[in-house]
């Protein structure tokens, strides 16, 4: 019974990475060696350079402490990464099902707009 509920958790957590992923169009997951990076994005903000955003996915609400213990991590493996030395302007987040709050406050917002119409031809 064990062995399911580790299967169908892992599951979920890697639907749930992949969830996080596509509410970023350039996101991906970063593999070097035996280091990963859940989510890497770039933000382009009129600068010369851009900034790497640098994810930590959980499927669960974390607290404030488990949340800085998990940047401090991400921290860490960027500092092993090759990515590091090619980009220095970084921004380390965790994100937790809390961002499931904000996709669904976006979506029902969108729901709630009037829809256009388009003149009937005839």
């Amino acid at each position: 019974m064990r062995d399911k509920q580790k299967l169908l958790q892992d599951h979920a957590s890697t639907v749930f990475e992949d969830f996080c992923r596509q509410q970023f169009p350039d996101a991906a997951r970063y593999w070097e060696g035996n280091l990963e990076l859940d989510l890497v994005r770039i933000e382009r903000h009129n600068e010369a350079e851009p900034t790497v955003v640098v994810s930590e996915v959980k499927l669960k609400r974390l607290t404030t402490a488990q949340r800085r213990r998990l940047e401090a991590e991400l921290e860490d493996k960027w500092e092993r990464s090759a990515l590091s030395r090619r980009y220095s302007k970084v921004r380390f987040e965790v994100l937790d099902s809390g961002i499931l709050k904000k996709v669904r406050k976006d979506v029902g917002s969108a729901r709630r707009r009037s829809p256009t119409r388009t003149p009937r031809r005839g």
